[in-house]
């Protein structure tokens, strides 16, 4: 693998893709960001089941900032590969906070979310968490207006050493 400066390669790369929403996703920045959208706050009381809560997350985007705001259920404990596991229910909302005379102006016609955050009782951390999230977006970029519609999957899952 070749050494450099994180996201050196991934920039590389990407100068022939000339996508600047790209350029931002697949650097090591980039992939920090998109990791901190995902970040699940925990109480620190212990919860029943069917109590809730609320986490925020936000990520910056190139017409301003996402601002993520997650409500949480804790949904009772589960067997898996002989672990105990906590299951929390998570109901992402999005909104956006546009930057001052930004390029793009964006409006979020209307949205769905759902995930899912699976805690280890035993060990104590997250081992995984999946989000499904669709936006139906307008756009106006130069006085043309594009509707959008963005789907987005994710997992993250802690990998065992072995």
């Amino acid at each position: 693998m070749p050494k450099g400066a994180p996201g050196q390669d991934c920039g590389r790369l990407l100068e022939k893709a000339k996508n600047p929403l790209l350029n931002e996703t697949v650097t090591a920045v980039g992939l920090q960001r998109t990791l901190n959208q995902t970040a699940l706050l925990l109480p620190k009381e212990p919860v029943e089941k069917g109590q809730s809560w609320k986490s925020q997350s936000s990520l910056p985007i190139p017409f301003g900032k996402m601002i993520v705001d997650i409500e949480c259920e804790y949904s009772g404990t589960c067997e898996q590969e002989s672990r105990k596991l906590a299951k929390i229910t998570l109901k992402p909302k999005a909104q956006f906070e546009l930057a001052e005379n930004p390029r793009i102006a964006a409006k979020l016609k209307s949205q769905e979310g759902t995930g899912n955050a699976m805690f280890d009782v035993s060990a104590g951390r997250l081992v995984e968490v999946t989000n499904r999230r669709t936006m139906d977006l307008e756009l106006e970029v130069s006085g043309t207006t594009v509707s959008q519609r963005v789907e987005q999957s994710s997992t993250m899952r802690l990998v065992e050493k072995k």
